[in-house]
């Protein structure tokens, strides 16, 4: 495998950070690539609220959720029994016997604070940017809210849901029989698609694209597979598929770049990237559960954790399809996010955040 970039970690501030990276597969060769630590904060004490924050970050590690500026400050921190969501729009804690939700915005610094609307409906709230979703109890249906906490539209299925995704063009919704169905914006029904081809016909994974031209899903079991199709003229077909070694049993991971140049997908073989333009297709080693996947867009790096147990990896992928490095550490609970150039990794009760950066 052919390698363009060094990755360095700069030994600047190593004693802040604890030193708890170690880099490996790290092959020297044309443009270096640098992480710069920036700074190191714990949650568990700062606990104060910044209100007028330029951006504020989503996070959730373990039992705790809330927002961080770019700047180290935590803009709201709360914790919750049994389960909670997040996104840059929207928060909610909610318990194992949901009645209803009450939906909170990161300006709303606490519990104690007004919901900005609470939904009279059972079921377990997700919210994706500025999308607003209510699972029902049992797991066949789910409903979509508008910005004012108004239902627009319900869909109760036959069988379990087992993949959710969302856009800004629609709703992609994968059930235990094998179904994959897309609805728009409006909530009116635009494809019912039954990929086949393997024994068991679960959907395992599903993503749609922003522009919503392409939809893409890891399904079945026995013989497990990867499809890809597009939308020509009103019109969906496959345009790319192929069969899987081994077999996952578990939710996986599917993501379309920012760009829809490329569509990544987890199987058991490691990390899967197609090219939507000329479907070529590329598998990656990476060792784990991928629960990330996340774009530097200045710096052309795809950044992807992994999760076996406790132990935590961070893959740096160039231009979809090398292996350039990559970083482990150890955590109960863990996430990263990529804003710009800059990458945040949260493990336990610490955040961090790093410089990526070319020369």
């Amino acid at each position: 495998m052919t390698t363009k970039q060094k990755i360095t970690l700069y030994s600047l501030l190593a004693l802040f950070f604890i030193v708890i990276y170690v880099l490996v597969a790290v092959k020297p060769l044309g443009k270096e690539l640098k992480l710069i630590p920036q700074w190191k904060i714990t949650i568990t004490d700062r606990a104060l609220a910044v209100e007028n924050a330029s951006k504020k970050i989503p996070f959730q590690l373990g039992q705790i959720l809330g927002y961080f500026t770019p700047e180290g400050e935590i803009a709201l921190l709360t914790s919750y029994p049994f389960q909670g969501t997040i996104s840059s729009s929207y928060w909610a804690t909610y318990p194992a016997d949901s009645k209803k939700t009450s939906v909170y915005t990161p300006d709303l610094v606490g519990l104690q604070q007004s919901p900005l609307f609470t939904i009279d409906r059972p079921g377990f709230p997700f919210f994706s940017e500025d999308r607003i979703y209510i699972f029902t109890p049992g797991g066949y249906g789910v409903a979509h809210y508008n910005p004012q906490g108004e239902e627009v539209w319900s869909f109760e299925g036959y069988a379990p849901i087992t993949a959710f995704a969302s856009s800004s063009s629609g709703t992609a919704i994968g059930y235990a029989n094998g179904s994959l169905v897309t609805y728009t914006t409006e909530g009116e029904l635009k494809q019912v698609f039954e990929p086949g081809g393997s024994q068991y016909p679960i959907i395992l994974g599903t993503a749609i694209s922003e522009s919503g031209n392409f939809l893409a899903c890891v399904s079945g079991i026995d013989q497990q597979r990867f499809v890809l199709t597009k939308e020509t003229n009103g019109l969906n077909k496959v345009v790319f598929h192929t069969y899987l070694q081994g077999n996952l049993r578990v939710p996986v991971l599917v993501k379309f770049s920012s760009d829809e140049k490329l569509v990544y997908y987890s199987c058991y073989q490691g990390l899967g990237v197609v090219n939507t333009e000329n479907y070529s297709h590329t598998m990656l080693p990476v060792k784990g559960q991928i629960v990330a996947i996340e774009e530097s867009e200045t710096t052309n790096i795809t950044l992807v954790l992994t999760k076996n147990k406790d132990d935590y990896t961070v893959y740096l992928i160039e231009n979809g399809d090398s292996v350039i490095g990559s970083f482990s550490y150890q955590a109960k609970s863990s996430f990263i996010v990529v804003d710009e150039d800059d990458l945040y990794i949260g493990k336990d009760v610490e955040i961090l955040k790093l410089h990526l950066a070319q020369n």
